[in-house]
Formats: structure tokens, sequence, C-alpha cells
């Protein structure tokens, strides 16, 4: 039986020493293992231990391509990240959480396609053992589609003290204290 450290050298299979280098690292916590990996741990005691976290896209395709400045191979890049590969191979590097997106604020029908990526990926990780998070940016609006989904959401917006909507690089800021917001979600 031996220990795993998130960041620490740790002997592979083949003998050889390898230094994991994850997002984020364990704050030191030793993991027991046995030659097939980490124990298996209660569901309220694993984060205890730390984690190893790593994937995916952050973004949604529709994302990386409203702000500008993609690649042309940005679509390919974006099924990859998100693909049985992939996911199989962080797996094998030891990523215990999968990464990916889940909703940006251009609507729940604008996002509905790339939201079943995610599940299908989220499926992929779940089925090899994997736990999955999802970036949420829940109070953003990209009014081009989230305004044609949800008429209402235009009195959403946060404004300044002059009254002047406060405008992110990709879209509208909004606040959640206003009559109907909870009714949609």
């Amino acid at each position: 039986m031996g220990t795993i450290v998130a960041g620490a050298p740790v002997e592979v299979a083949s003998g050889r020493t390898e230094t994991p280098s994850p997002r984020r690292k364990s704050r030191g916590t030793a993991i027991p293992a046995t030659e097939e990996g980490p124990t298996s741990l209660p569901r309220t005691q694993w984060l205890k231990n730390g984690l190893i976290d790593a994937g995916g896209t952050h973004e949604p395709y529709t994302f990386v391509v409203r702000r500008g400045g993609a690649r042309v191979d940005a679509r390919q890049r974006y099924e990859r990240q998100q693909s049985e590969a992939l996911i199989r191979r962080l797996k094998e590097q030891g990523v215990e959480v999968f990464h990916t997106h889940l909703y940006k604020g251009f609507g729940m029908a604008a996002e509905k396609l790339e939201m079943e990526d995610t599940r299908r990926a989220a499926a992929i990780a779940h089925g090899l053992g994997m736990r999955v998070d999802t970036y949420i940016q829940w109070n953003t609006m990209m009014y081009e589609t989230f305004f044609a989904e949800e008429p209402r959401a235009k009195d959403w917006i946060q404004r300044d003290v002059n009254g002047q909507p406060i405008l992110l690089p990709y879209g509208f800021q909004q606040t959640i204290v206003v009559p109907g917001f909870q009714t949609t979600q």
C-alpha cells in the first residue's frame, strides 16, 4: 500500500517516477492507495483528502465564438475537450473530477445543445468513476439570445448610480432582486 499526494512524485506501474501537475492540488493530505488506485472513501469524506480537478472546456463553444479571437479550429477543440478519449486520458492521469461548462447566460433554449454536450461528457466521466463539476455563469445575460427567450429580462439589468446598465465585456450584469426573476428559475 502506497500514498498519493497531489503534486508529489509518485511511482507508476512501470517503475519510473512522475510528478502529477493538477490544476488544483491537495493541501498535502495523503490519500491511502492500493495497486489499483486510491481507496474508495465515503461520500461525505472524499473532499477532506483533496482532489485532482481538470479537464474539458470552461466555456461553451457559443461563447468562445462570441467573445472573438477564436482559433479557426475552435469547434474541433471544443469537441475534443469533451470527448471520451480526453476524459479517459484524464482518468488515466489521476484526475478525479472532470471540469466542464454548463451555463453562460445565453438562455436555456440557446444553450440547450451545449448543455447536452455537457450531459454526455458527464455520463462518460461518471461511467469511469469520476465526479464532475461545472462552470455556471448565473449573473450575466447575453442580450441577443437571452432577451429573445425572456423579454422580462430587460428589467433585470443591473444599473449603476446614474441608471446606466453595467455592461461586462461579454454581456449585461444582472441583478436577481427584481420581481419575476425567481419565477423563471
